[in-house]
């Protein structure tokens, strides 16, 4: 009997370390377990608490064992989108053959050209390249090329590179742990791919939110338009809370949750239970006023990407909020949507069935390993138009 291969992935949140476990099922996966471990995370590119950072990474591995009944020995890695940075470009060049015929080398050539210039940091390295749209003597064409006839090719390509870095650590990190690394892939762009399938959309908009940060990226037909990591997330609504209502912590964390935006709450005074049983008073109107202030922080640089790229918003464009920063806080996709006038929803995966947003970058990954059968870093061509490098 044939056994399909079995693939784990694993995701660094802001706040928790998740690994996910599971098969392919058709053209999707088949979650076998997820494992949570919370942490310290991390913030402006450092681990908050590196010397528990091996621990964590051990107890969410336990817990995804448990879950799914396999063993883990070797991990794909997911780059948070702090460590990772997008560039698109748009490339020309002219087919080899004297009759106009497109060949692969033409593709490739034009494709690998287009890194010389790429202005990434030095210690970054590129691990994702995908060719979003093609244009054959001015028409556009969404498909390989390859076969086709023209006398000039032009591309319009996503590049993404992460910090090598951050792969070389994680690599010994998880090596302490006992797992080898199998491929690195980075969070925006599985992301932004499972929401991008998932969605039936030309173009989607993303607002990743995490505890200390957010991502905020658009993406098209398999590549990344443009992506911004920002340090905003639900670690400051909550500490905005706690400084304006005198609250610890995990009980302003409590209130966020039970608060409700985009409502005429002024002058009402909510009433809560937390988790000890202790009653919890503060006025509605005051702790909307500070999450909107938050939520129009992220929504005005998402305004502003969105003006940098100079694309029109239609009905062909859809705005998806996920992460467990903002993405469960009532009332989010309404306020959101009023606030851009962009349709907009709140993501949860569709497997497994009792997902949250929360649990979207592990599940992305997890789906986008599987569909590349796990060739995420090999040089290749594929289906989806998508180039995946080699790491050196």
């Amino acid at each position: 009997m044939f056994l399909k291969k079995k693939y784990s992935v694993i995701e660094f949140g802001t706040s928790k370390v998740s690994i996910a476990v599971g098969k392919s099922a058709g053209k999707n996966a088949d979650i076998m377990g997820i494992g949570i471990c919370e942490y310290a995370g991390f913030r402006d590119n450092e681990w908050v608490a590196p010397q528990d950072l091996e621990e964590s990474i051990y107890l969410a591995k336990k817990d995804a064992e448990f879950k799914s009944g396999k063993k883990i020995y070797n991990i794909y890695v997911m780059i948070p989108g702090e460590f990772t940075r997008s560039f698109f470009s748009h490339l020309y060049t002219k087919p080899i053959n004297m009759d106009g015929c497109i060949v692969q080398s033409d593709i490739d050539k034009m494709i690998d050209e287009g890194t010389h210039d790429l202005p990434w940091p030095d210690d970054y390295e590129i691990i994702h390249t995908a060719p979003v749209l093609y244009l054959l003597d001015g028409m556009s064409w969404r498909r390989s090329p390859e076969g086709s006839y023209a006398k000039d090719l032009e591309c319009f390509v996503s590049y993404t590179a992460a910090d090598r870095v951050f792969m070389e650590n994680m690599t010994a990190v998880l090596d302490n742990v006992g797992i080898g690394v199998s491929g690195f892939v980075a969070a925006p762009k599985a992301t932004g791919e499972l929401i991008f399938r998932e969605s039936e959309k030309k173009t989607v908009i993303i607002i990743d939110s995490g505890y200390f940060s957010t991502d905020i990226l658009i993406y098209e037909n398999g590549g990344i338009i443009i992506h911004e990591n920002v340090s905003l997330g639900g670690y400051h609504i909550a500490s905005d809370i706690m400084v304006k209502l005198g609250l610890d912590r995990d009980r302003a964390e409590f209130v966020k949750k039970s608060c409700s935006i985009g409502m005429d709450n002024i002058g009402v005074n909510k009433v809560i239970v937390d988790e000890d049983g202790t009653r919890i008073s503060f006025p509605t109107g005051d702790t909307q006023e500070i999450i909107e202030a938050r939520v129009d922080e992220i929504v005005s640089i998402l305004v502003e990407l969105i003006g940098k790229t100079g694309m029109s918003l239609n009905n062909r464009t859809a705005l998806f909020v996920t992460g467990g920063g903002i993405g469960n806080i009532k009332g989010i996709r309404e306020y959101i949507a009023r606030t851009t006038n962009i349709t907009t929803k709140v993501f949860s995966p569709s497997r497994p069935i009792v997902s949250t947003p929360m649990q979207t970058g592990v599940c992305a990954g997890l789906e986008y390993v599987i569909s590349t059968k796990g060739l995420v870093n090999s040089k290749s061509y594929n289906e989806n138009n998508d180039y995946d490098f080699k790491l050196a």
